[in-house]
């Protein structure tokens, strides 16, 4: 998974409440939760990050997003995001 990210003033830390994250469902049914790939916090102009899923059996569905969790974790601040994009390359999702 790959996209970029343009912030202001967002508080809190590098982690999860501002990354790209996905989660997988497998063909058999069980889900993986919480594939992510952070931000930089703070005030910055267009910052890219990528993170590969290595899959260890084959996927059903990836749902996949850029966000920033205000208010409950406590990121306040502004962020756009741009060019979420999702592929599967040599049977890994990247």
């Amino acid at each position: 998974m790959s996209g970029w990210s343009k912030a202001e003033d967002v508080s809190g830390v590098q982690d999860i409440h501002y990354s790209l994250y996905a989660d997988i469902e497998y063909e058999d049914g069980t889900v993986a939760y919480g594939f992510n790939a952070p931000f930089s916090v703070g005030t910055h102009d267009w910052e890219h990050r990528c993170g590969v899923i290595a899959a260890d059996k084959p996927m059903r569905t990836v749902r996949y997003a850029a966000f920033c969790l205000i208010s409950v974790f406590m990121n306040l601040g502004c962020m756009l995001s741009s060019a979420i994009a999702i592929q599967e390359r040599s049977g890994l999702m990247i």
